[in-house]
C-alpha cells in the first residue's frame, strides 16, 4: 500500500481562514498536483525584517508558485513584484539554482481573490485567480522541467524556510544568543526529519487501539492585570482582580456561546463544542495583601472545519475593553485526514475498527509537518488527567504486535 501523499502541506504561521486554506488543499490535491505546499512561508526580506508569503508551492508541475492572497484594496501587482523579487534573491544566493548568471528556475507568482473579486482587467504577467478558478490558472504559469533542478530547489527552499510551531522560541534577540542557537537546531531538526521521506507517523496516545484520524489544536491565551501589593486594611493598595473581573465576566459569555452557538461547532466531533477552559491565578497571595498580579490563562481549542477568527477577535476585544494585557501561544494546526487517506486505512485495517476523530490534542499538530499521522494506542482517555489515570502492562504488550505490523507495511513500502 502506497501511504506518501502527493501533496504535503507544512504549516506555518498564518491568519487565512481554514476554510480558505482547505479549499485550496482540496483543490490541488483533487487535479493530481505532487509537492509541497508551505502555508505561512517567510523568508529573510532584508537584514531588519522578514517577509512572509501567504502560500508557497513547489512542485515539478507546475513549478515554483508563491500564492497571495490581497488585502482589500491592496495594490496586488506590487505585492507580486515584491515577493518575486524576494523569492529571486534568495534563492539566487544557491549556487546549485544558478545557470550562468540567472536563476534557473521561474519564479511565479499569482493573486488569489475571493470568488467574484477577481480583477476582470487581469493583466498576464500578473497572473490572478479565485479558489476554484486556481488550478487553471496554475495550469498557465512556468513548471520546472529539469528533475534536478526541482531537488535543488526542494533542498533550498526547506534550508530556506523558518517554519515552525510559532509557540517556540519567537522572542530571538540577536545571532548567538541561546535562543538563536535553539531555534537553528529545531530548523536543522525539522529538516532532517523531513530529510528521511517518512510515510507516516503513528502518534502514540490512549486510543484503545482504535486509530484517530483528527483532532484539535489549540490556542492558549494569557490575560494579566496587574495592582499594587500593600496590607489590604489600609486603603493604599490597588487589587489587580478588580481589573481582571470585567474581562472574565466577557470570558464567561463566550464559554457560553461556544456551548450555544452551532456556526463555532463541528458535528464531527463528540462533544461538538470547543474546550474554552479558564483557570486563574494570583500567584500565592495571601487573603490580608492586594493583589499585584492577577493572571487568566484560557486553553481555547478547535478542529480543522472551525475558523477560530471570531474567538480570538473577542478575546482581544475583551482584553482591550478591560485593559489587560493579553499574549497568544498557538501550536500547529488542527490535523484532519481524511476516511479514505492510506494511512488511515491501513490502520483500520490492522484493528478492525473504524478511524475517529477526538476532542483533545497531541503532537500529531506538530509532527504532520514532517509526515502525515495517525493517533493509535493502548489504554482509554476515560482516565487522562484523572487521580486514577494508568497504563496497565497487558494493554502495553498488546499493542507491540499491532505496531510491529503496521511499521512492517510502512518499511514494505
Amino acid at each position: 500500500m502506497n501511504l506518501t501523499p502527493a501533496l504535503d502541506v507544512i504549516y506555518g504561521s498564518t491568519s487565512l481562514p481554514q476554510s480558505l486554506l482547505a479549499t485550496i488543499v482540496r483543490n490541488l490535491e483533487q487535479a493530481g498536483v505532487e509537492g509541497t505546499l508551505y502555508i505561512g512561508y517567510p523568508v529573510m526580506a532584508t537584514a531588519e525584517s522578514n517577509t512572509t508569503i501567504d502560500a508557497l508551492l513547489v512542485a515539478q508541475k507546475p513549478g515554483l508558485v508563491a500564492l497571495h492572497f490581497p488585502q482589500k484594496g491592496e495594490d496586488y501587482k506590487a505585492a507580486q513584484d515584491r515577493l518575486y523579487y524576494v523569492l529571486e534573491s534568495n534563492l539566487g544566493r544557491h549556487e546549485s539554482l544558478r545557470r550562468r548568471r540567472t536563476l534557473g528556475i521561474t519564479v511565479n507568482v499569482v493573486s488569489v481573490f475571493p470568488e467574484g473579486e477577481v480583477p476582470t482587467a487581469a493583466e498576464a504577467e500578473y497572473p490572478t485567480a479565485s479558489p476554484s478558478t486556481l488550478v487553471a490558472a496554475l495550469g498557465r504559469v512556468t513548471p520546472i522541467d529539469d528533475a534536478q533542478l526541482f531537488r535543488a530547489v526542494s533542498a533550498a527552499i526547506q534550508r530556506v524556510t523558518t517554519i515552525k510551531p510559532v509557540k517556540r522560541r519567537q522572542n530571538v534577540a540577536k545571532d548567538g544568543s541561546k535562543g538563536s542557537i535553539l531555534r537553528a537546531i529545531e530548523k536543522e531538526k525539522i529538516y532532517l526529519a523531513r530529510s528521511l521521506g517518512l510515510r507516516g507517523i503513528i502518534v502514540a496516545e490512549p486510543t484503545r487501539l482504535a486509530p484517530v484520524r483528527g483532532h484539535r489544536s489549540h490556542i492558549n491565551f494569557t490575560a494579566e492585570a496587574t495592582g499594587t501589593q500593600a496590607h489590604s486594611s489600609l486603603g493604599t493598595g490597588v487589587n489587580a482582580n478588580l481589573a481582571l473581573i470585567p474581562f472574565l465576566m466577557e470570558m464567561r459569555a463566550l464559554h457560553a456561546r461556544l456551548r450555544s452557538d452551532a456556526s463555532l461547532q463541528d458535528p464531527n466531533y463528540d462533544p461538538p463544542f470547543s474546550d474554552f477552559n479558564i483557570i486563574i491565578d494570583n500567584h500565592g497571595t495571601a487573603l490580608n495583601v492586594t493583589v499585584a498580579r492577577a493572571t487568566c490563562g484560557i486553553k481555547y481549542r478547535y478542529s480543522h472545519r472551525i475558523d477560530p477568527t471570531p474567538v480570538v477577535e473577542a478575546v482581544r476585544a475583551a482584553a482591550a475593553r478591560a485593559g489587560v494585557a493579553l499574549s497568544e501561544q498557538r501550536e500547529g494546526p488542527p490535523p484532519e485526514l481524511p476516511e479514505d487517506h492510506p494511512l488511515i486505512r491501513l490502520a483500520v485495517q490492522h484493528t478492525n475498527q473504524r478511524a475517529r476523530t477526538v476532542p483533545y490534542g497531541t503532537d500529531a499538530c506538530e509532527l504532520q509537518a514532517i509526515a502525515p499521522c495517525v493517533v493509535l494506542g493502548p489504554e482509554s482517555s476515560d482516565t487522562i488527567h484523572t487521580p486514577h489515570e494508568r497504563a496497565r502492562i497487558a494493554d502495553l504488550a498488546a499493542a507491540v504486535p499491532l505496531f510491529g505490523r503496521l511499521l512492517a507495511v510502512g518499511r514494505a513500502g
